[in-house]
């Protein structure tokens, strides 16, 4: 039987947003802020920030490809 690590968020990850967070985490990519988005939100799109330069970036990326909806990438 292999253990499963839990992360615990505090504040707790927007259900929106989830997933994708938890993703990126697991391919080793430093998250440090999300939000799912819209109103009411700290951002009017789906946002995950992580840290790293721009290579990060496409590993974010390769992580995700199907997962993640990118549609404007910020360094």
């Amino acid at each position: 039987m292999t253990a499963v690590a839990v992360e615990h968020f505090d504040p707790p990850l927007d259900p929106g947003i989830q997933n994708a967070v938890l993703l990126l985490r697991r391919a080793g990519i430093e998250t440090f802020e999300s939000c799912e988005g819209g109103e009411g939100h700290s951002y009017p799109e789906p946002t995950v920030r992580f840290h790293g330069h721009r290579d990060e970036g496409f590993r974010a990326f390769a992580a995700s490809p199907h997962a993640v909806q990118c549609t404007q990438p910020r360094q």
